[in-house]
């Protein structure tokens, strides 16, 4: 792995936030921090379509996740959010303001980051990464069978 762009930071114990998670519907972005209490549509999305700083997402909004939330807070991470990728998809080519933290929940080796035409694989084996995504990147799931590709991503400070 290149470090400059993808680098390890820490662990994390993805059974326990996949318990905490397991009674929530979670969508192709779902929202664990808003800009305000009861903010579940604030966070996902593009960047230009927020209504506020991506800065001001810093308020949990869900009270049975602590475990989660603990992780949130250790890494600084705001406007964090589960975010799905279903089999044979991928996001668009992009630049993102800010590195993120992602946390891979459910992955595989069909699953891909690609960074400045680099590709990375982030194993679900409760690793924590630092991702340089201001620089262009895309994630694939290249899975032929039902499989989604699922993260928790936050932004953090440069």
């Amino acid at each position: 792995m290149n470090n400059e762009v993808v680098k390890k930071i820490g662990e994390a114990d993805i059974e326990r936030i996949l318990m905490e998670m397991s009674n929530k519907k979670i969508d192709a972005q779902f929202p664990l921090q808003g800009a305000f209490e009861g903010d579940f549509d604030g966070a996902v999305g593009r960047t230009y379509d927020l209504r506020a700083d991506e800065k001001e997402y810093v308020v949990p909004l869900y009270e049975d996740m602590p475990y989660t939330y603990s992780l949130l807070e250790k890494y600084n991470m705001y406007r964090t959010r589960a975010m799905k990728v279903i089999k044979g998809r991928c996001y668009s080519y992009h630049i993102d303001l800010t590195p993120r933290i992602h946390i891979p929940l459910e992955s595989n080796d069909s699953c891909m980051f690609i960074i400045d035409d680099e590709v990375y694989r982030l194993p679900a084996d409760g690793s924590v990464y630092w991702v340089d995504t201001r620089k262009y990147h895309t994630a694939i799931n290249a899975n032929r069978e039902q499989f989604i590709r699922t993260h928790i991503v936050g932004n953090v400070a440069s």
